[in-house]
């Protein structure tokens, strides 16, 4: 296996030293090459520059990669374009020109896109974050370049077989970051605190791939997360409203039972916290958990008599729980009947989950005012969020978006196609990545 790890440095412009030290650390323990993209910019209001200045600190120039660089057949450093740091968002427009390759960008801002492909298996767009300190003009762009400025690389790993894996590295406050189980900081390699929390992507529970879920065991136990946070943990397959009209699928899941898919998601529980014992799971209340009330509310049950009597027996427990005007959440209360591990909690309506600074409790698919969610609207929202919904896994700013967990064919996501299986982490000093499961492995050494 070969290790990398990528950054940016802008022109005239001081290293994070702290970080770099804890940069170095890693590329001793991990024997990584290290690769700076250099960036220009050229901020009128710093002092005492020149006209015609145009330099790196020397800590970095080493370490310079100013050319296109193939790391594997499919995944390609951008090192010879140089991005505006007070770009909004870094990596549009490079959709096409990446060809069909996924392509890391050197820029100040950390950044994720994934593009559509024909054949499932999309095509990933990063931006590294920096090594250099924040260095803007005083002005609308510039203060905006400063908010966003993170000081961070992305990991990339490329295993023997020529499979790839990038991840983000941010720096905490003392220049450390974690990559995984492992902290690197300026003093030392240690073993990283339990992980704060993990966002699984999109679980939709009897269409799982045994290999994306073997593969996030090893993740869970090997980051030990204090909470494990599940979206869209119900498919809701057997009678989905997306199949009501269509006679091809009313007639394959004739005999199918709502009853025995509300059972299967609630043995996927068990399944996620024999993981890891100790963890706090949580269950994000999503729009396929809500096609569950959608049939109840909805359906003619005179045409629908396999599941009668099960529909029957919800609607009596439903009547039984009304309180305060309210109804209570029927996957959550069959769950809680059926037997979930002791702990689960399942998110209410609007309910918060405020993990560190980041907002948990969003599955994604409602926006502002009723309207659909988006990635980017959520990153306008003034608080960190991690969410799930749309099966793409994208960094918006501080929006974070998983992808999914699930089997990548639904049948009715034709290609093109971007769904890809990714997770978030929240490590224990707050920051956040994105692990991407490429055949059944979440990083290159993986077994």
């Amino acid at each position: 296996m070969k290790t990398y790890l990528v950054t940016y440095a802008q022109s005239c412009t001081k290293i994070h030293p702290k970080f770099w030290a804890s940069v170095k650390r890693f590329e001793s323990c991990n024997d990584a090459e290290l690769l700076v993209i250099p960036g220009r910019y050229k901020n009128p209001t710093q002092r005492n520059e020149g006209a015609d200045d145009e330099w790196w600190d020397e800590t970095v120039t080493p370490y310079l990669c100013g050319q296109r660089r193939r790391l594997c057949p499919n995944l390609v450093v951008f090192g010879d374009i140089s991005i505006q740091p007070t770009a909004t968002h870094p990596l549009t427009g490079f959709e096409v020109f990446v060809g069909k390759n996924s392509g890391i960008f050197g820029h100040t801002k950390r950044a994720l896109e994934v593009v559509p492909t024909g054949n499932r298996q999309p095509r990933v767009l990063w931006s590294t974050s920096a090594c250099t300190q924040p260095n803007y003009s005083r002005s609308k762009a510039g203060s905006k370049g400063k908010e966003n400025h993170v000081i961070g690389a992305v990991v990339v790993e490329v295993d023997d077989a020529g499979l790839y894996f990038v991840r983000h590295v941010t720096a905490a406050r003392d220049g450390s970051f974690i990559d995984l189980e492992t902290r690197y900081a300026p003093d030392g390699v240690f073993e990283a605190p339990p992980a704060t929390s993990i966002v699984l992507g999109d679980y939709h529970a009897g269409r799982e791939d045994e290999d994306v879920l073997a593969a996030t065991e090893r993740l869970v136990r090997e980051v030990r997360p204090k909470n494990i946070v599940l979206h869209d943990l119900l498919d809701f397959d057997t009678r989905n409203h997306h199949h009501a009209k269509s006679r091809r699928e009313r007639y394959k899941r004739r005999f199918d039972t709502v009853e025995s898919e509300v059972e299967h998601a609630v043995a996927a529980l068990w399944r996620v916290q024999a993981w890891h014992p100790t963890a706090k799971v949580r269950v994000v209340r999503s729009n396929h958990d809500e096609a569950f009330e959608q049939w109840l509310e909805t359906t003619d049950i005179t045409a629908d008599t396999v599941n009668a009597p099960y529909y029957h027996e919800v609607w009596a427990r439903m009547h039984r729980g009304y309180r305060d005007g309210r109804f209570p959440d029927a996957f959550a209360m069959e769950a809680a009947r059926i037997g979930a591990p002791p702990g689960t909690r399942f998110l209410g309506l609007n309910e918060e989950l405020m993990l560190g600074d980041v907002e948990h409790g969003r599955h994604g698919h409602k926006g502002v005012g009723g309207t659909r969610g988006t990635p980017r609207a959520y990153a306008k929202l003034g608080v960190k969020v991690s969410t799930g919904h749309t099966h793409v896994a994208r960094i918006s700013d501080g929006a974070f978006t998983a992808g999914l967990t699930a089997q990548l064919d639904h049948g009715y996501n034709d290609l093109p196609s971007g769904w890809v299986h990714a997770h978030i982490l929240q490590y224990a000093d707050g920051k956040r990545t994105i692990v991407i499961i490429v055949r059944g492995k979440y990083k290159g050494d993986d077994q």
